[in-house]
């Protein structure tokens, strides 16, 4: 809150039309960023969900036909 105060103040005694464009520019820049990183993060995690399936499913395979030729086969009700 104190760093809240102070850039308040700052902004106070220096205000002029050139530091409104660069907080509008700053502010802008920031906003893309963070969206950027929102989307490669949401992205990333939509990856990683969809590895785990497959990896879910190639596990299930193996245990219904068993990894290799005469072993047992075990069958799995659910995965998580």
């Amino acid at each position: 809150m104190r760093k809240r105060v102070e850039h308040d103040l700052f902004y106070i005694d220096n205000w002029s039309l050139w530091l409104d464009l660069q907080i509008i520019f700053r502010t802008v820049f920031s906003a893309a960023a963070t969206a950027t990183l929102i989307n490669f993060l949401s992205q990333a995690a939509s990856s990683l969900r969809s590895a785990r399936k497959g990896a879910s499913r190639r596990m299930l395979l193996r245990a219904e036909h068993g990894s290799r030729r005469g072993a047992p086969t075990m069958k799995i009700m659910s995965l998580i």
